[in-house]
C-alpha cells in the first residue's frame, strides 16, 4: 500500500470500452495507480482519490466504466465526523471546561509514606485547604508546603523539643 492511500485512497473497476488506452492515458497524464489487476472487461486498480476526477475524465473519453469499489482512509472515516455540529459543540464546551477544571484537586495521594505520616499529611493539607474537590490557589499551596514552625514542613514525626524533623521517620 502507498503512503497516498492512507489518507485516501479508491479502489476501482473499469469495464468495457478501451480500458488499455486509459492505462495509457492515466500514465502519460501522471496518474499513478496500483495493484492492477487485469478483470474480463477490463481492470481494477487502487489511486490517490484526487486523482479519481482526472481519470473518471480520461475513462469517459475511452467509453470506459469506472466503479468505486472500496474507500480507503482516514479521510473517509473523519468526513463523516465534519458533519456533525453537535460534536464540534461538545468540544467547543469542553475542551474550555477542562483548563478550568486542571485548577481543583482531584486526588492526593500521599507515596512513600506512613500510615501514620499519611493521616498527618491529610490533616495538614485539609487545614490548609487542600482536599479533593476544592480550588487550588497559590495561597493554599504555600500554606500546605510550610507550617508555622517550619520553613519546609515535614511529614515526619517532630522531635520532643517541639523542632521540625529534617530526617524521615525510621520504622
Amino acid at each position: 500500500m502507498e503512503w497516498t492511500q492512507l489518507w485516501a485512497g479508491v479502489t476501482f473497476a473499469a469495464q468495457n470500452g478501451d480500458a488499455e488506452g486509459l492505462l495509457t492515458a492515466a500514465a502519460a497524464g501522471g496518474l499513478h495507480l496500483s495493484d492492477i489487476v487485469p478483470r474480463p472487461g477490463g481492470f481494477s486498480a487502487r489511486c490517490a482519490a484526487w486523482h479519481y476526477r482526472k481519470l473518471a475524465a480520461l475513462a469517459r473519453r475511452r467509453r470506459v466504466r469506472l466503479r468505486i469499489q472500496k474507500r480507503q482512509g482516514l479521510f473517509f472515516c473523519i468526513r463523516p465526523l465534519l458533519r456533525r455540529r453537535g460534536l464540534w459543540a461538545g468540544c467547543l464546551v469542553f475542551l474550555p471546561l477542562l483548563f478550568w477544571l486542571q485548577g481543583f484537586v482531584w486526588f492526593v495521594e500521599p507515596v512513600g509514606l506512613t500510615p501514620g505520616q499519611q493521616a498527618r499529611a491529610a490533616v495538614v493539607l485539609w487545614e490548609a485547604g487542600l482536599f479533593p474537590g476544592n480550588a487550588v490557589t497559590q495561597e493554599k499551596l504555600a500554606a500546605g508546603a510550610s507550617g508555622p514552625g517550619c520553613p519546609a514542613r515535614s511529614f515526619a514525626p517532630t522531635s520532643s523539643a517541639g523542632r521540625c524533623s529534617s530526617s524521615p521517620a525510621r520504622p
